[in-house]
């Protein structure tokens, strides 16, 4: 929900410049990381269910990638990449009553990453 409204889907576009500096986005709900989504520094995009990461598709650098989250429930959301529906109900990594906002996050360990980002839209109906 942001007021009354609830959220439907989160959308944004990607261009990782390389593979060895690791981006992580965030859907955060009451100041608090609800989801969490991270191109990681292997070729792999992966999410994190709190206990675990579940990595679900591979990434190139120099390469624009379309990423939904949709469905969401109080604990689990759908990823899309690329229009294609990558994993059903991803596990939230705290459950989550609203959406308060989203984030984008890499570490200064990886100085010189550079990430391209696109059409960052948040959908919601009353």
């Amino acid at each position: 929900m942001i007021g009354s409204k609830a959220v439907t889907a989160i959308e944004f576009q990607i261009l990782p410049a390389q593979k060895n500096t690791p981006l992580n986005f965030y859907v955060t709900t009451a100041f608090r990381i609800a989801f969490h989504l991270t191109f990681r520094e292997n070729g792999m995009i992966s999410y994190y269910d709190g206990s675990n990461w579940h990595d679900f598709s591979t990434y190139s650098a120099n390469r624009w990638y379309s990423i939904r989250l949709t469905d969401f429930t109080s604990d689990t959301c759908d990823i899309y990449v690329d229009d294609v529906l990558a994993v059903d109900n991803a596990r939230m990594r705290r459950a989550r009553s609203t959406t308060v906002g989203v984030m984008f996050e890499t570490y200064p360990a990886y100085a010189g990453g550079i990430w391209y980002i696109n059409s960052v839209k948040i959908l919601y109906v009353a």
